[in-house]
This record gives C-alpha cells, structure tokens and sequence, in this order.
C-alpha cells in the first residue's frame, strides 16, 4: 500500500512539474555578433521567442471506404488454405534439417529446429 501511495505521488508531481515547465517564457536574444539565445529568464534586450509550430505529421491519414477491410468466408477460406500450405512446407523443412542436425550431432542446431517445428505446428493449430 505504501509502495502504490509513493508512486501516485511521484507521478503526480511529475505531471505538475512538467506542467509548469510547458507554460514557461521563452526569450530569443541575438547579439551583435548574431549569435542566437534561447533562455527562460529575460536578459535585456531579449523579446518573446513565438512558440515553434507542430510538425506536420508525415503519416498518411487512412480513409476507409465503405465494405474495405471485410473479407468473404469463401476469400478467408482461400486465405487460411494457403497459409497452412506455406507452413507445412516450411515444417517440412524444418522437420528435414532437424534429422540432419541429429545426423550430424549438432545440438545448438536440433534445439533450434525442435523450437521452430514446435512454433509451425502452434501456427497451423491456430488456422481454422
């Protein structure tokens, strides 16, 4: 209880102290060099800095279009054969190179094999 109560209140004043650091002045200040300063505190002859413009996002915006993104169950059928396709073959090769790596007594290799044949067979046991 303690340990809950301690971690609200560290949450809590990080959010109130971060708070106040985003309503903070901004000054810009060039000197007769052109050197530029960003500081929070007004040095003389420093003017508010305007606040930076977001960023424009750069990802696209996905509109969908009405009956998008539903498929038949005749094309979900279609879907699930060919993926159970793709994974017995890939099982298949797995299954071979496992005897291999027995054959060869490579046991890095058969603990290997043994987890991805273990991880094709859980994949084709998910497809309806």
């Amino acid at each position: 209880m303690r340990a809950r109560q301690l971690v609200a209140l560290t949450v809590g004043a990080s959010l109130v102290w971060g708070a106040g650091v985003a309503r903070a002045e901004m000054y810009k200040r060039v000197d007769e060099f052109g050197n530029v300063t960003y500081t929070n505190l007004p040095p003389p002859g420093a003017v508010p800095a305007p606040a930076p413009a977001p960023a424009p996002s750069t990802k696209p915006v996905l509109q969908p279009h009405p009956g998008e993104g539903r498929v038949t169950v005749d094309e979900q059928r279609s879907r699930d054969s060919e993926s159970r396709r793709i994974l017995t073959d890939e099982l298949k090769k797995e299954a071979d190179g496992l005897a291999q790596a027995e054959s060869r007594h490579d046991a890095d290799e058969v603990v290997r094999r043994k987890d991805n044949i273990a991880a094709l067979q859980r994949e084709i046991g998910r497809l309806k």
